[in-house]
């Protein structure tokens, strides 16, 4: 299981391998498997609200739902590269990420991808929007890009890193978090600055991010890790480690959170 969304304490979805996608209503006490219509790995997936979400993936796929996962449709991405992460922020307006520097984007509900100019042939693992201008993705060799148009232009912007970036959370307009190998970085002028935080020990692949609120944090890793931060990243703790990879997290609230990994975890 690849990744996780939570749109309350209650209602999530996560997708991963051979089109797998499962629902919960329940805060994940149980999960009910849906019919994905594909076979194809679901990589990332995006609910902007109870019935409508989006789930990209291997080759190019992108499935929708507008029935709360119950039914999925095939949608015509335009392009046979991986799609690594998508960001819905209502029911039309989504942008996903992929193999290639591949950025696309939908402002009618995936009916069409519209291509946009990255500038950069890096893959990027992950997007995040904070509204229907502001975005940032990441990807390999530490690439950051940040658009405040909507992806009409993307920016390059200095990582001070070669490390692969994985996860991307854009908590609000100046304050964004992403995680890679070996490292954490945050913002909090928009992306014009990147700040390394403490990442809790070395040699940690970190997979995802997710924060409930600016101070409240979790990140997942391959590392069999989830890390923990109250105060915005100053200092991050262990808080479980286990035997399986993690590459998804949804923390829905302070108190509330799901993550995802490995063998189904």
């Amino acid at each position: 299981l690849y990744s996780v969304d939570f749109i309350d304490s209650d209602l999530g979805w996560t997708v991963g391998s051979y089109g797998t996608i499962l629902k919960t209503t329940n805060g994940g006490t149980y999960w009910v498997l849906k019919e994905s219509g594909t076979t194809k790995s679901l990589l990332c997936v995006s609910f902007a609200e109870a019935n409508n979400g989006t789930a990209v993936g291997s080759y190019g796929t992108i499935i929708r739902t507008t029935s709360g996962g119950e039914s999925w449709v095939l949608q015509n991405s335009g392009t046979t590269k991986h799609l690594r992460s998508v960001s819905f922020l209502d029911i039309n307006t989504g942008t996903a990420v992929g193999d290639s520097g591949i950025i696309i984007r939908t402002t009618n509900g995936g009916e069409t991808w519209t291509l946009q100019l990255s500038e950069t042939i890096n893959h990027l693992y992950g997007v995040s929007f904070i509204d229907e201008n502001n975005g940032i993705t990441v990807g390999k060799f530490g690439t950051i890009l940040r658009t405040t148009n909507g992806g009409q232009s993307w920016t390059q912007q200095v990582s001070n890193r070669a490390n692969d970036l994985y996860g991307i959370h854009f908590i609000n307009e100046n304050i964004a978090t992403e995680v890679g190998i070996n490292v954490i970085l945050r913002t909090t002028d928009g992306g014009a600055n990147w700040i390394y935080q403490s990442s809790s020990g070395a040699n940690n692949t970190y997979r995802n991010v997710s924060f409930s609120d600016i101070n409240n944090g979790l990140v997942v890793s391959e590392g069999w890790k989830i890390i923990r931060t109250t105060n915005g990243g100053t200092t991050w703790t262990s808080q479980i480690i286990g035997q399986t990879s993690l590459y998804g997290v949804s923390f829905v609230s302070q108190n509330s959170a799901v993550v995802v990994g490995d063998y189904g975890m």
